[in-house]
């Protein structure tokens, strides 16, 4: 109805005005503007942030989240100290480093500086900005985030602490994570939330590249999957602790596009990933000959049914981005695998899944290597197969 008293309004000041009538009153008054302390106002406000407000300077950025017209955002802002270790601990700069000389080293970069150019620390304080507002409260655990970097960025929730990435990496490492240490500080334009670290954008495309398969082409019908199927026949080696076999069964088994569809934005999945290591172990346990060759266990898989071997990796797959400190003990996990789940056992820092086999606890696989985080999933690399049907 008021679309309609609208337009029907608009069109007799229309012909008000043509046929030279004058009086068309004034219908409508203009909103006011926002007022109030802007994400930039609040950084520059803050003795905590001199750090971010000359790097949100340098980079040009600060007009950006000062402008209050220009959207809403929530801003993981890194303290002084989170981002003066950052700096300490790159060989440009040194662990001897103060804040002061911090900012001047900021205010003296350059389009070609190293390890941080301009355009380069433009994109690492993007990475600490999603695009809407998001309160501590609204943050349930399992959520990933595209930045305005365009990585993405994992929030987990462990009581009323709030943690970026899993806080698991060292300061430098792509992917590296934080703890929230302040909580829903509310400018006009969005909400800031203070991190103890400096964050390093997630580099890994999706969980196939983080395996070795380079990418899937929908540019072909059917898909181009690089390395091939033949190519990952031969693709074993002498490193047990990477992932030649389980990259072969994947393409195997037709998962590939299955993990990589062709959509934007990929959605996420986590992997629990065994390594050549376990894989050679439990192809043995089942019966296989000797698999002390990774291309044995292969040749193995090869053998198989592609729905079998599918089903087997299944199990092995959950929908959605899933990090260690997003799961409890005694979770019960829903694998891809229709009807099929395991349970999580934690005793401390030590995580197993407990799956459907036979054997006793001392068996149950093991979570070696949490967190490999990419930008379409995560993995979590495991030293045994998942079993989903008794021994």
């Amino acid at each position: 109805m008021k679309n309609s008293i609208f337009k029907f309004r608009t069109a007799a000041c229309i012909l008000a005005l043509a046929f030279g009538v004058s009086g068309c009153a004034e219908e409508f008054t203009e909103p006011d503007s926002p007022s109030g302390i802007s994400i930039t106002d609040a950084v520059v406000a803050s003795t905590d942030f001199d750090i971010m407000e000359a790097a949100l300077i340098k980079t040009g950025l600060a007009p950006s989240f000062d402008n209050l017209n220009s959207g809403s955002y929530t801003v993981f802002a890194p303290s002084d100290a989170a981002f003066l270790a950052y700096l300490q601990s790159s060989v440009v700069y040194n662990s001897a480093i103060t804040e002061a000389q911090a900012i001047l080293n900021i205010q003296n970069i350059t389009t070609s500086s190293t390890p941080l150019s301009i355009s380069q620390l433009a994109s690492r304080l993007n990475y600490h900005v999603v695009s809407s507002e998001i309160t501590a409260d609204e943050i349930t655990g399992a959520n990933g985030f595209n930045t305005l970097n365009g990585a993405r960025l994992s929030l987990s929730k462990q009581g009323a602490t709030v943690l970026l990435n899993a806080n698991t990496n060292s300061i430098t490492a792509a992917g590296n994570g934080a703890t929230v240490t302040v909580t829903d500080g509310t400018p006009v334009n969005g909400i800031i939330h203070v991190i103890d670290r400096f964050l390093v954008p997630v580099t890994t495309a999706n969980l196939l590249t983080s395996i070795g398969i380079t990418g899937v082409s929908y540019a072909t019908n059917p898909a181009t999957i690089t390395p091939s199927l033949t190519a990952l026949e031969t693709g074993g080696d002498a490193t047990g602790t990477d992932y030649d076999i389980l990259a072969y069964a994947i393409v195997r088994a037709n998962l590939a596009t299955a993990l990589q569809p062709n959509t934007s934005p990929l959605p996420d999945f986590t992997l629990f990933a065994p390594t050549d290591n376990a894989f050679r172990a439990h192809l043995g346990d089942v019966g296989a000959p000797s698999a002390s060759a990774e291309n044995a266990a292969i040749a193995l898989l090869k053998a198989m049914d592609p729905i079998a071997l599918a089903d087997v990796l299944k199990y092995h797959v959950v929908a959605g981005r899933v990090l260690s400190t997003d799961l409890a003990d005694e979770q019960v996990v829903t694998t891809l695998l229709t009807g099929k789940t395991f349970t999580v056992n934690i005793d401390v820092t030590t995580y197993t899944l407990k799956d459907n086999r036979d054997a006793d606890a001392a068996n149950d696989p093991a979570i070696t290597t949490p967190n490999t985080l990419t930008n379409a999933g995560v993995r979590h690399t495991i030293n045994t197969v998942l079993r989903s049907v008794p021994d």
